[in-house]
């Protein structure tokens, strides 16, 4: 979900490709927002891209 969510994909989108409700959507992002410390879904993207980057290095 956060991935999808941090490219750019509306929380509708994820929950239909999900096949669950947006309402389950948004309460994992909340989670996923507390735990990392953040508030915005660009620094979910800053976020998601420093794995993509560290996970790439590491080939």
């Amino acid at each position: 979900m956060a991935v999808a969510v941090a490219a750019g994909q509306t929380v509708a989108g994820v929950a239909d490709a999900l096949d669950c409700a947006e309402s389950t959507v948004k309460t994992h992002l909340k989670r996923v927002y507390r735990k990392l410390g953040i508030r915005k879904q660009t620094e979910l993207a800053q976020r998601v891209l420093s794995l993509e980057s560290l996970r790439g290095s590491g080939r």
